[in-house]
Parts: C-alpha cells; sequence; structure tokens
C-alpha cells in the first residue's frame, strides 16, 4: 500500500492531487512507508511551545510565560506552585500563542516581557482586559 506522492510540475496544477490510493483510516498501519501515516507521525510527535498570558483576579496585573506543557504549567500556577505568581492567585489564562521552534518562542516571551510588547499586548486585549 505504497502511496505515490504527485509531482508539482505547473501542468499537474490543474485540481488537488492524486494519490494512487485512498488514505489508511487506521493509525498507525503496518505499512512503514505508509504517506499518511508519517505525516500524523511527524505532527503528534512535534515539539509544541506556547507563550501563554495570565492576568491576576488579586491585582489585575499581567504574567507571561513560557512552557512546552500548557495545561501541566496552568495547573502548577493554579496550585501555587510558581514562585512567581504564587501571592497572586487566582489567575485566568486569557492570550496564548503557539510555536512549533523554541527560539522563536523564546524571543516572543522576551518581547511581550517587555515595555514596548507589554503595550502592544494591552493593545491587542483590552476588550478583554476592560
Amino acid at each position: 500500500m505504497r502511496v505515490q506522492i504527485p509531482s508539482t510540475t505547473p501542468e499537474s496544477n490543474s485540481g488537488p492531487p492524486e494519490f494512487d490510493e485512498e488514505p489508511c483510516l487506521t493509525w498507525p498501519c503496518e505499512n512503514i512507508f505508509c504517506f499518511f501515516c508519517d505525516v500524523r507521525r511527524r505532527h503528534y510527535f512535534m515539539k509544541r511551545y506556547y507563550v501563554y498570558v495570565l492576568r491576576s483576579q488579586q491585582d489585575n496585573k499581567l504574567y507571561v510565560g513560557l512552557t512546552a506543557n500548557l495545561k501541566k504549567r496552568l495547573q502548577e500556577h493554579a496550585r501555587g506552585d510558581v514562585g512567581s505568581t504564587k501571592r497572586r492567585r487566582y489567575l485566568r489564562l486569557i492570550h496564548y500563542e503557539y510555536f512549533v521552534n523554541k527560539e522563536d518562542a523564546e524571543a516572543r516571551e522576551i518581547f511581550l516581557k517587555s515595555g514596548y510588547g507589554h503595550r502592544q499586548l494591552e493593545k491587542i486585549l483590552k476588550r478583554t482586559l476592560q
């Protein structure tokens, strides 16, 4: 059940790509060369990075953070396991951004923590922050 990737020549741009076979319905299938399972596998194992913004309900201040596991990190904030937000509970997630590259995520976090980035964030979220 090998799937052949269609060519991308200008002559073949007349419609959607056509494959030799139908996409497999089970994942993962037994065929190690399955194109569709390879795409799913890459997506499943791709590392994800999140830059997130929390708002303290106590003092209405914002907290910007970076994590690879957003759900786990939010639980840590909720339990008070994070020193920088322990005394500012309760927190609400008001914004997050998703990255596949760690350096891009780190750069975005640094920008949002800067004065100019913080002002931009407040402009973007002005209705949320009212």
